[in-house]
């Protein structure tokens, strides 16, 4: 993103950000690590990365909006969070069907790719839920501040 959109105290808040997503990211891979090395396998290797990747996003995200700087200026900030939940749902909605269908959430001990998926779904749906929370609560907030 342009860093003109943001003022200096938002620009160091997302650093802040930044820093917290590299340090979870750290964490979750050595923990995975820690894992690995103990032959414990949560999910396929590629679900691993995924899941530690999108782990790491939605938690930036999620801190980006309770702090105030993820959308910056953009003026239509609900489309973003529609583009999430709309991801979620149909994720979540896809992989549902595929369980009713009887494909397994775990499988030999660990995530099956259907239950990594799902997962992605559901950390979509909670950073959806932030959002809108989020920005329902400014509008409150708002409307309190216009009527003083």
């Amino acid at each position: 993103m342009n860093s003109k959109k943001f003022d200096e105290r938002q620009l160091w808040i997302r650093g802040r950000i930044a820093f917290h997503g590299l340090l979870l990211a750290l964490i979750l891979v050595l923990a995975n690590g820690f894992l690995q090395a103990r032959m414990i396998v949560w999910a396929s290797g590629f679900d691993q990365s995924l899941l530690i990747v999108i782990a790491t996003v939605v938690a930036v995200s999620i801190e980006a909006m309770l702090r105030g700087v993820f959308f910056g200026k953009l003026r239509n900030r609900w489309l973003v969070i529609i583009i999430y939940g709309v991801c979620a749902i149909v994720i979540i909605a896809l992989y549902g069907t595929f369980f009713r269908q009887g494909a397994a959430f775990l499988e030999d001990g660990g995530l099956s790719i259907y239950g990594a998926n799902f997962l992605t779904g559901v950390m979509l749906a909670i950073a959806t839920i932030v959002g809108v929370g989020k920005e329902l609560s400014e509008k409150t907030l708002d409307k309190k501040n216009d009527s003083h």
